[in-house]
């Protein structure tokens, strides 16, 4: 099982994927690749909220959550935020500002995604919040091997244009890409970072995180309006994501299939 400490967690249940000619072929750059984990989440943004007051009592008498859902761990409370982890794979994490309902896709996993619902429950039955907009936030992470610099010499020479700039002091050792784009409906960011990957008793090994933020603002809506808005942005979670593998996969990757999984499984 490979590890990475990044802000994703430890990442699980790794899927070997067939390597395949590319445009730009990934294979130059590593000899195999993994998907380690995919993770999608729900971020609303509202002003002035207490992350103090999130807690599972609360959500479950409010009618957020179900009254049967259990706690995985003991809740991570401080100063800063909330961290709720449930046995069913959602994640819940309020700080001022925000709070974020995410949830792990794993296609050997058949527990549904459900943080959709959440979400949408979260506004309706909380509708006196100070909404601001929300967020669809997806991330991938992608092991390249054992390959050290394979993640670094996939920015700097697949994805930026050559030139002077790579030959400063005695060279680049990290490379980062942040890119936005416009959509139809809202704004794309999407930030590629390296990240280390351990795995025990093995040499680490080099990862990409593609990590998603779809942008929704909600502006000049009060009341009923700010509700709908809010829910209506929060329902395109899933169009969004598929768009995100979509454009990872085929406009990043260079792969004319999918390399991360593409079912979503429908919620009741």
């Amino acid at each position: 099982m490979l590890i990475a400490y990044t802000r994703l967690g430890k990442l699980e249940n790794n899927q070997k994927m067939a390597t395949k000619d590319v445009v730009m072929p990934l294979n130059a750059y590593a000899n195999s690749k993994t998907l380690d984990i995919q993770e999608v989440g729900i971020v609303l943004s509202v002003k002035n909220l207490n992350p103090q007051v999130i807690n599972p009592d609360f959500l479950k008498m409010s009618g957020v959550l179900p009254g049967d859902w259990e706690l995985d761990k003991n809740p991570v409370v401080n100063n800063r935020l909330v961290q709720l982890t449930f046995k069913n794979g959602v994640n819940i994490v309020a700080q001022a500002g925000s709070v974020t309902f995410s949830q792990s896709v794993n296609p050997k996993n058949e527990q549904p995604l459900l943080i959709g619902e959440v979400a949408t429950r979260y506004v309706e039955k909380l509708p006196n919040a100070e909404y601001q907009g929300v967020a669809i936030a997806p991330k991938n992470v992608l092991a390249f091997g054992e390959q050290q610099d394979a993640s670094k010499k996939y920015i700097v020479e697949q994805l930026l244009a050559s030139g002077d700039w790579r030959n400063v002091g005695q060279g680049i050792i990290q490379a980062n890409l942040n890119i936005a784009y416009q959509m139809a409906k809202c704004q794309l960011n999407i930030s590629i970072n390296q990240v280390n990957l351990q795995q025990p008793d093995k040499p680490d090994i080099s990862g990409l995180l593609f990590a998603g933020s779809f942008n929704y603002p909600i502006t000049n809506a009060t009341g009923d309006q700010l509700i709908v808005q809010m829910k209506e942005a929060i329902a395109n979670w899933d169009n969004d994501l598929k768009t995100f593998q979509e454009v990872i996969n085929q406009k990043f990757l260079g792969e004319p299939e999918a390399i991360f999984p593409s079912t979503i499984m429908d919620i009741s």
